[in-house]
């Protein structure tokens, strides 16, 4: 797909604007969470409303909380960078949100390498840091973020970093890389539309609510 790269800095208003009523890499889990039967995932239900709200109104949704823990890992993320550009002799370039043209779809990636890779960064607690050292394979946690990102970007593969400094030397850098079949591309793909057509028909219904409202009042 076509897709064009913002300029704003992440984690400031105008970027949080830019994402607005997209689905996003780590938002993606919640389009294909699974109900009781035939039920909708509360999950899936919560967000579909937000990204209805942002698409209608323009202004993001969702939590900017910050506690300690991510905190830490935003502080961290520079350093988990250098750490593998060092490590891998990659040279990666950050860049701004990038959106498709025509589908309300983004990526926020922590890092692009040469023309087919990309880069996701974590620096979680040294639990969750054990965790994936012993796993050595990509967290399930995050296989929706990192699928979704590359499905938009166009790329081929992604990098998934754990990184933390209170290890040995040896044990602080996790790296695995992904790459995804083309059937789970397009299995992704099309769950996503799916979700977006819901959410169109939303906008529709809602469209109607807001004239019925109008008109009682009116």
């Amino acid at each position: 797909m076509r897709t064009r790269q913002s300029l704003h800095e992440q984690r400031t208003p105008e970027w949080l604007a830019d994402r607005a009523g997209r689905v996003t890499g780590s938002a993606a889990a919640a389009v294909f969470a699974q109900g009781k039967g035939k039920d909708e995932a509360e999950t899936r239900r919560k967000y579909r409303v937000q990204v209805l709200l942002e698409q209608y109104t323009g202004r993001p949704g969702g939590s900017s909380y910050v506690n300690a823990a991510m905190q830490w890992g935003i502080d961290h993320e520079a350093e988990a960078l250098y750490a593998y550009e060092c490590a891998s002799g990659e040279v990666v370039t950050v860049p701004g949100f990038i959106f498709a043209e025509r589908v309300m779809v983004g990526a926020s990636l922590d890092g692009i390498i040469g023309k087919e890779g990309a880069l996701e960064i974590k620096c979680p607690d040294s639990a969750t840091h054990v965790d994936y050292l012993r796993g050595e394979k990509l967290p399930s946690t995050y296989y929706r973020q990192a699928l979704h990102n590359l499905w938009v970007t166009g790329r081929k593969w992604l990098d998934f970093v754990s990184y933390d400094p209170r290890f040995p030397e040896d044990l602080r850098l996790f790296v695995v890389r992904f790459m995804p079949t083309r059937k789970e591309l397009v299995e992704h793909a099309l769950g996503v539309r799916k979700f977006l057509n819901e959410v169109r028909g939303n906008r529709r219904e809602l469209g109607r609510m807001i004239e019925k409202r109008r008109a009682k009042n009116g």
